[in-house]
């Protein structure tokens, strides 16, 4: 992953629905999962610093509620990921 990709990766998230938990690793992080249950799912970057999220990959995911996120770029190809 180039550094760009890295800086931007998890800025945007998406809903995944509130049935089967996606496969991949469930990650704790109360500052994050607060964020989302507002239902903001873009953040800037100097937001995301302040999850001090430390182990994001292509197949995390929170569970909010009763409801799971992802990162965008997972299965959406980079293509879905914003400044």
């Amino acid at each position: 992953m180039t550094w760009e990709v890295f800086k931007i990766f998890g800025l945007n998230w998406k809903e995944t629905g509130s049935g089967t938990r996606p496969a991949g690793k469930e990650m704790q992080n109360a500052k994050l999962a607060e964020a989302l249950r507002t239902e903001k799912v873009k953040f800037t970057y100097q937001e995301w610093t302040t999850f001090e999220v430390l182990d994001l990959s292509y197949d995390s995911y929170i569970k909010v509620g009763g409801c799971f996120f992802q990162p965008i770029g997972k299965e959406d190809g980079l293509e879905g990921l914003q400044k």
